[in-house]
Protein backbone atom coordinates (compact mmCIF):
# COMPACT_ATOMS: atom_id res chain seq x y z
CA UNK A 1 0.00 0.00 0.00
CA UNK A 2 1.02 3.56 -0.43
CA UNK A 3 0.56 6.33 1.38
CA UNK A 4 -1.11 7.88 -2.19
CA UNK A 5 -4.11 5.85 -1.55
CA UNK A 6 -5.48 7.47 1.64
CA UNK A 7 -4.09 11.24 0.77
CA UNK A 8 -5.07 11.06 -2.41
CA UNK A 9 -3.25 10.74 -6.00
CA UNK A 10 -1.21 14.10 -6.22
CA UNK A 11 -1.41 15.09 -2.79
CA UNK A 12 1.89 14.88 -1.01
CA UNK A 13 2.14 12.55 2.25
CA UNK A 14 3.84 15.90 4.16
CA UNK A 15 1.93 17.60 6.80
CA UNK A 16 3.67 20.99 6.92
CA UNK A 17 0.86 23.02 8.43
CA UNK A 18 1.81 22.62 12.30
CA UNK A 19 4.61 23.64 14.14
CA UNK A 20 5.16 21.00 16.93
CA UNK A 21 8.43 21.20 19.66
CA UNK A 22 10.74 17.76 19.58
CA UNK A 23 10.46 16.19 23.10
CA UNK A 24 12.63 14.97 23.89
CA UNK A 25 15.96 14.98 21.67
CA UNK A 26 15.97 11.99 19.09
CA UNK A 27 17.12 9.17 20.36
CA UNK A 28 17.37 5.19 20.14
CA UNK A 29 15.84 2.58 22.35
CA UNK A 30 19.06 1.14 23.36
CA UNK A 31 21.02 4.16 23.66
CA UNK A 32 23.45 3.24 20.92
CA UNK A 33 25.38 6.24 20.04
CA UNK A 34 26.13 4.64 16.70
CA UNK A 35 22.85 4.42 15.79
CA UNK A 36 21.67 5.97 12.46
CA UNK A 37 17.89 5.52 12.52
CA UNK A 38 16.50 7.52 15.68
CA UNK A 39 12.97 8.00 17.08
CA UNK A 40 11.78 11.47 16.91
CA UNK A 41 9.01 12.45 19.48
CA UNK A 42 6.82 15.23 18.39
CA UNK A 43 4.23 17.08 20.30
CA UNK A 44 1.40 17.14 18.24
CA UNK A 45 -0.86 20.65 18.30
CA UNK A 46 -4.76 20.05 17.17
CA UNK A 47 -4.89 19.90 13.81
CA UNK A 48 -1.78 17.53 14.04
CA UNK A 49 -3.77 15.22 15.80
CA UNK A 50 -6.95 15.77 14.23
CA UNK A 51 -4.98 14.42 10.91
CA UNK A 52 -3.14 11.34 12.47
CA UNK A 53 -6.48 10.84 14.33
CA UNK A 54 -8.63 10.17 11.05
CA UNK A 55 -5.75 8.48 9.35
CA UNK A 56 -5.83 5.72 12.04
CA UNK A 57 -9.81 5.82 11.50
CA UNK A 58 -9.20 5.37 7.81
CA UNK A 59 -5.91 2.10 8.15
CA UNK A 60 -8.02 0.27 11.16
CA UNK A 61 -10.88 -0.30 8.26
CA UNK A 62 -8.08 -0.75 5.66
CA UNK A 63 -6.69 -3.60 7.65
CA UNK A 64 -9.57 -5.10 8.51
CA UNK A 65 -10.94 -5.04 5.29
CA UNK A 66 -7.59 -6.11 3.90
CA UNK A 67 -6.58 -8.34 6.65
CA UNK A 68 -6.79 -11.92 5.01
CA UNK A 69 -4.34 -10.60 2.03
CA UNK A 70 -2.24 -8.76 4.77
CA UNK A 71 -2.24 -11.32 7.74
CA UNK A 72 -2.66 -14.22 5.60
CA UNK A 73 -6.11 -14.74 7.91
CA UNK A 74 -9.24 -13.07 8.62
CA UNK A 75 -9.02 -10.92 11.69
CA UNK A 76 -12.16 -9.42 13.47
CA UNK A 77 -12.46 -5.37 13.96
CA UNK A 78 -11.67 -6.64 17.76
CA UNK A 79 -9.02 -8.07 17.05
CA UNK A 80 -7.79 -5.08 14.77
CA UNK A 81 -8.53 -2.48 17.69
CA UNK A 82 -6.60 -4.69 20.31
CA UNK A 83 -3.31 -4.76 18.03
CA UNK A 84 -3.30 -1.60 16.71
CA UNK A 85 -0.69 0.98 17.92
CA UNK A 86 -2.43 4.06 17.05
CA UNK A 87 0.12 6.76 15.38
CA UNK A 88 -0.40 9.48 18.18
CA UNK A 89 0.46 8.67 21.40
CA UNK A 90 -1.50 10.00 24.59
CA UNK A 91 -0.96 10.64 28.19
CA UNK A 92 -3.33 8.58 30.53
CA UNK A 93 -5.25 11.73 32.47
CA UNK A 94 -4.38 14.02 29.31
CA UNK A 95 -1.59 16.24 31.76
CA UNK A 96 0.73 16.34 28.80
CA UNK A 97 0.27 16.94 24.93
CA UNK A 98 -0.07 14.28 22.59
CA UNK A 99 2.85 12.66 21.39
CA UNK A 100 3.59 11.76 17.82
CA UNK A 101 6.53 9.25 17.00
CA UNK A 102 8.05 9.63 13.96
CA UNK A 103 11.92 8.07 12.80
CA UNK A 104 14.45 9.66 11.48
CA UNK A 105 17.82 8.47 9.70
CA UNK A 106 20.89 10.64 10.14
CA UNK A 107 22.80 9.24 7.18
CA UNK A 108 21.71 7.11 3.94
CA UNK A 109 19.83 8.11 0.95
CA UNK A 110 16.60 8.83 3.25
CA UNK A 111 18.56 10.72 5.74
CA UNK A 112 16.31 13.49 7.06
CA UNK A 113 17.30 17.53 5.96
CA UNK A 114 17.43 20.64 8.09
CA UNK A 115 16.28 23.44 7.00
CA UNK A 116 15.93 27.24 8.05
CA UNK A 117 12.66 29.40 8.31
CA UNK A 118 13.90 30.66 4.80
CA UNK A 119 14.85 27.76 3.28
CA UNK A 120 18.51 27.21 3.77
CA UNK A 121 19.77 24.00 4.45
CA UNK A 122 21.22 24.24 7.83
CA UNK A 123 22.43 21.21 10.15
CA UNK A 124 20.44 19.78 12.85
CA UNK A 125 19.63 21.36 15.82
CA UNK A 126 22.62 21.14 18.72
CA UNK A 127 19.65 21.56 20.95
CA UNK A 128 16.57 20.55 20.25
CA UNK A 129 14.36 21.41 23.53
CA UNK A 130 15.40 25.27 22.13
CA UNK A 131 13.46 24.58 18.43
CA UNK A 132 10.41 24.38 17.24
CA UNK A 133 10.00 22.64 13.65
CA UNK A 134 7.32 21.79 10.91
CA UNK A 135 8.12 18.54 9.73
CA UNK A 136 7.78 16.71 6.57
CA UNK A 137 5.98 13.53 6.96
CA UNK A 138 5.63 10.14 5.27
CA UNK A 139 3.90 7.20 6.21
CA UNK A 140 6.39 4.31 4.84
CA UNK A 141 5.10 0.95 6.00
CA UNK A 142 3.11 -1.26 8.75
CA UNK A 143 4.66 -3.06 11.10
CA UNK A 144 3.70 -5.99 12.97
CA UNK A 145 5.77 -7.69 16.04
CA UNK A 146 3.36 -10.65 17.67
CA UNK A 147 -0.12 -9.42 17.89
CA UNK A 148 0.68 -6.16 17.48
CA UNK A 149 1.11 -3.41 14.63
CA UNK A 150 1.25 -0.44 14.09
CA UNK A 151 2.68 2.43 11.07
CA UNK A 152 6.23 3.72 10.64
CA UNK A 153 6.34 7.80 10.39
CA UNK A 154 9.16 9.01 8.24
CA UNK A 155 10.36 12.37 8.74
CA UNK A 156 12.36 12.83 5.84
CA UNK A 157 12.96 17.31 6.44
CA UNK A 158 12.27 19.64 8.99
CA UNK A 159 12.29 22.86 8.54
CA UNK A 160 13.93 24.43 11.89
CA UNK A 161 12.87 27.66 13.93
CA UNK A 162 15.24 28.29 16.80
CA UNK A 163 13.76 30.22 19.80
CA UNK A 164 15.62 33.48 21.58
CA UNK A 165 18.52 32.84 24.28
CA UNK A 166 18.08 36.31 25.25
CA UNK A 167 17.00 37.60 28.86
CA UNK A 168 12.68 37.09 28.97
CA UNK A 169 13.30 40.56 31.24
CA UNK A 170 13.22 43.48 29.81
CA UNK A 171 16.54 45.74 30.07
CA UNK A 172 16.87 47.99 32.91
CA UNK A 173 13.65 46.80 34.56
CA UNK A 174 14.26 46.64 38.21
CA UNK A 175 11.33 45.93 40.76
CA UNK A 176 11.78 46.08 44.62
CA UNK A 177 9.16 43.54 44.71
CA UNK A 178 10.57 39.80 45.48
CA UNK A 179 8.29 36.64 45.13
Amino acid sequence: MTAHSWWGKGHSPAHQRSCPRPLPPPSTFDKDASATCLTLELRCNGELTRHFDTFDLWAKAYLFQHSERIFKKQMTKHQIEESYHPTVKRHATGAHPPLLRTKIDTTGRRDVTSWTAEGVRREAPEDWRRVKVIPNLEISNLWCMGREMGWVIQCTALRVFEESCECPFAAGEVSDETM
